[in-house]
């Protein structure tokens, strides 16, 4: 079984060119990377990506992005979340990455209604994402109108899709705000395939306080989810991971979210 790997996301550097970004992260000693993709790339793009990525000798972590619709009930809105999807699935297989992350999506009116198209969506996804030998994860988000902001909501939804390759995450500044019992983590077993380290205010999820200065316990949540995602990512043949998730972070900060890390949990190893 490997080691858990801190990694980071790129999403922090969302507003540089895309090799640029995993030059930036490189240069502060990450190898795990999670990639958010903001714009639709051509094949030459991903081709130099793809180049970039083996000389910096990074790690593909999850893959998600920014361009799907907020729901999926619209048939709109659901072939384009359907295309989103697909394109990021064929990409992490380029990238030689094994992991997408995706939301269910919100709901306005009818929540059944909404649920049953995130279910389809989803199944879709996942049958598409095995051909690949890719996992699809699902994102919780403590917030007004979602489809799952907590694990009960997630668990329905990985019930209904009911796909081998579907599976969940685990943000924890997210549920510092959703207030979830750390004893129920057990109930992820064999579903985890990473954690996602951030921090707030424990009120809401967009306090976005910097690593460590927030009210979620960082180091007692790592320390309980890594043993489900190292299992896990051993059963999926990937690379166990702790993402660090920043926003507006200068190098300053993130080399002292590492420091502290570190500190806190001397076992993670970037």
């Amino acid at each position: 079984m490997k080691d858990m790997i801190l990694g980071v996301s790129t999403q922090n550097w969302c507003t540089l060119l895309f090799c640029e970004q995993l030059q930036a992260i490189a240069k502060l000693g990450f190898r795990y990377v999670n990639i958010h993709l903001t714009e639709v790339y051509n094949q030459e793009e991903i081709d130099d990506a793809i180049k970039c990525i083996k000389q910096l000798h990074l790690i593909p972590g999850q893959m998600s992005s920014s361009l799907f619709p907020d729901d999926y009930l619209d048939e709109e809105d659901y072939e384009k979340a359907k295309m989103v999807g697909q394109n990021l699935i064929n990409i992490q297989a380029q990238f030689g990455g094994k992991q997408i992350s995706i939301n269910a999506g919100t709901y306005s009116s009818k929540k059944a209604n909404h649920l049953e198209a995130s279910v389809k969506l989803i199944q879709e996804l996942c049958d598409f994402a095995s051909e690949l030998d890719q996992i699809i994860a699902l994102n919780m988000l403590p917030k007004d109108h979602q489809l799952v902001g907590k694990w009960e909501d997630a668990l329905e939804l990985y019930t209904q899709v009911d796909r081998d390759n579907f599976m969940i995450n685990i943000d924890i500044g997210y549920e510092n705000v959703a207030k979830e019992p750390m004893r129920s983590v057990d109930l992820l077993k064999g579903k985890l395939p990473q954690c996602k380290i951030s921090d707030n205010d424990g009120i809401s999820y967009q306090s976005d306080l910097n690593i460590g200065e927030g009210t979620a316990d960082i180091k007692e949540w790592t320390g309980k989810l890594s043993p489900l995602v190292k299992e896990t990512c051993d059963d999926i043949g990937d690379h166990p991971a702790a993402v660090l998730m920043f926003h507006d972070a200068d190098d300053a900060e993130v080399k002292r979210t590492l420091k502290y890390m570190q500190e806190i949990l001397p076992k993670l190893t970037l």
